[in-house]
């Protein structure tokens, strides 16, 4: 897994496999999977996560998306991993980091976190 790839999705939808540095090293491997979803997400754009996740063993369903005037507005989505399984809904708003974070690695002690996201 290349610890530098984004996938391109423009500012809307934000998954990238984390560079830890220094003083996150301990909490966070280069394996890291971090989304976050934003107001701006579209639905093609979820598609694209979605498939994204299946390509890592990630199983990723939306259970419920609502989108108000065009914007996502909120959402609930159920992720199963190898380390195990979560669900989380609530509100998409900007500067809320709603999401999840995965990593695969024994190194990450953080590990899986579903909902809402610490700002590392």
């Amino acid at each position: 897994m290349n610890a530098r790839l984004l996938l391109p999705i423009a500012s809307i939808a934000f998954i990238a496999f984390l560079c830890p540095s220094t003083s996150q090293a301990q909490t966070r491997s280069a394996d890291a999977i971090e989304v976050v979803f934003t107001p701006g997400t579209s639905e093609a754009e979820l598609q694209r996560i979605q498939d994204r996740m299946k390509q890592q063993d990630v199983e990723l369903t939306y259970t419920d998306l609502q989108y108000k005037e065009g914007r996502l507005h909120s959402l609930a989505f159920k992720l199963v991993t190898k380390a195990g399984e979560g669900t989380a809904k609530g509100p998409i708003e900007e500067g809320k980091r709603f999401g999840f974070y995965y990593d695969p690695t024994p190194e990450g002690k953080a590990g899986f976190i579903v909902g809402e996201l610490p700002n590392w």
